[in-house]
């Protein structure tokens, strides 16, 4: 999952759905979705530790697949995120 890709000539939608498919995979080996035990450790919330596991993987989900768009035509949303 972390080495997929937008490839050149591809258009979002596809992309996205080769994503979508790619996640699927990965959850099903995995078992459930991807535990960050950092990230839930270090937050001091109320929230339960299976919807700080759920939101965390969410999050890391969302931020790969726009690390892998491609750059040159959304770079500009990762950098609006940034700042």
């Amino acid at each position: 999952m972390i080495n997929i890709q937008q490839k050149d000539d591809e258009i979002l939608i596809n992309y996205t759905a080769r994503f979508e498919s790619v996640q699927d995979i990965a959850v099903a080996h995995l078992g459930g979705p991807i535990v960050l035990l950092k990230i839930i450790e270090n937050d001091t919330s109320s929230t339960p530790k299976q919807e700080k596991n759920t939101t965390a993987s969410e999050r890391y989900i969302a931020y790969l697949y726009m690390e892998r768009a491609d750059q040159a035509k959304f770079g500009s949303i990762l950098a609006n995120l940034e700042s």
